[in-house]
C-alpha cells in the first residue's frame, strides 16, 4: 500500500486477541489453526485464507470481510487535504522514532496557532511557527503517553503557549508537561483566538485520553487510527462503545485525524473498519 495503516492484520487479530483475554493457544484452537501459525500471522509472517479470517473474525468479534481486506491490503483510506473549515489549514509533522504525527492548526485570519500532540521535532515546530508568523496558543495532549508529550515543555517554554491536558493522565509524563498544565476533565468547550475546541472524553487506551473536535475535523490521538483502534490498556469493551458513541456517530465527512498512522474519515472507518459493524 503506498501509504501503509498504522495496524497491518497481524496487529488487529493480537489487539482483539489480548483485548478480549483469550490466550494464543485457545483461540489457535477454535479456529482451527496450529498456535504456531497464530503466532505468525500475528506477527506478520503468514496471511491466511479467507476461510481461516472468517473463524478468526467470528471468534475475536471482528467484521470477516473488512479484516480480509486489510490482510490482503486491498483497502486504504482515501488521502485527505489537511483543513479544518474554511479559515484553518493543518500542517502535519512526522515523528519517525515513534511514526508518531503531530500537527500544527494555522487560522490565517488571526494569525494564530493550536498544536495537537508533541512527541519530538520540538525545534522544528518552533522554528516553523516562528518563520510563519503565527501565535502559539496551546499545546493540545490527546493523551500522556511519552510519543506524544516528549516535546511540550521545550516547546512551551520557546513560544509560552499553554498546554492542556487531562486529568487522569498528567502522571503519565509529569516531567514533560512542563509548570502548570490545564487540566481537562473532559467534554469542554475551549475558547481560543480562531478556535473552537470541544473536548471528547474517549477513555480506554489511557484513562485520561480524549479527542478534540475544531470544525470538520476530529484528533482521534491513540483512542482510534484508520482501519484500528489503539492498544486497549482499560476495559475493552467500554473502548469499545465509547468509539463507536462519540467518534463515530459524528458526521460522515468528519475527518479523523489519528495520533499514528494515516488520516480517515468517520464514514470510511463505519464501512471498512473491523472492529466495529
Amino acid at each position: 500500500m503506498a501509504y501503509a495503516l498504522e495496524d497491518e492484520f497481524g496487529d488487529i487479530i493480537g489487539k482483539a486477541r489480548r483485548g478480549l483475554g483469550l490466550s494464543a493457544s485457545g483461540v489457535a484452537a477454535q479456529v482451527g489453526v496450529s498456535a504456531d501459525d497464530l503466532q505468525k500471522m500475528e506477527s506478520y509472517e503468514l496471511t491466511p485464507e479467507q476461510a481461516v479470517i472468517d473463524r478468526l473474525a467470528s471468534v475475536l468479534g471482528l467484521q470477516n470481510a473488512r479484516l480480509g481486506a486489510i490482510a490482503r491490503e486491498e483497502w486504504e483510506p482515501v488521502q485527505r487535504d489537511f483543513a479544518a473549515g474554511e479559515d484553518i489549514a493543518i500542517e502535519h509533522f512526522l515523528v519517525q522514532e515513534f511514526n508518531a504525527n503531530v500537527y500544527l492548526l494555522v487560522n490565517s485570519s488571526t494569525q494564530t496557532a493550536l498544536l495537537v500532540d508533541a512527541g519530538g521535532l520540538g525545534d522544528e515546530v518552533v522554528e516553523h511557527v516562528r518563520q510563519s508568523g503565527v501565535r502559539l496558543l496551546a499545546i493540545l495532549i490527546t493523551h500522556g503517553h511519552s510519543d506524544h508529550t516528549n516535546d511540550v515543555d521545550a516547546i512551551r517554554q520557546q513560544t509560552d503557549a499553554d498546554v492542556y491536558v487531562h486529568d487522569a493522565d498528567v502522571a503519565i509524563n509529569r516531567s514533560k508537561l512542563g509548570e502548570g498544565p490545564q487540566l481537562l476533565q473532559g467534554n469542554e468547550a475551549l475558547e481560543f483566538a480562531g478556535f473552537t475546541v470541544r473536548v471528547v472524553s474517549t477513555p480506554g487506551h489511557t484513562a485520561g485520553s480524549v479527542t478534540y473536535l475544531v470544525e470538520d475535523v476530529a484528533f482521534t490521538g491513540d483512542t482510534l487510527f484508520a482501519g484500528s483502534m489503539g492498544r486497549c490498556n482499560l476495559q475493552y469493551s467500554d473502548m469499545l462503545q465509547n468509539i463507536r458513541d462519540r467518534i463515530l456517530t459524528l458526521p460522515p465527512g468528519t475527518k479523523l485525524l489519528p495520533g499514528h498512522g494515516p488520516a480517515s474519515t468517520a464514514q470510511e472507518e463505519r464501512l471498512h473498519n473491523p472492529f466495529f459493524d
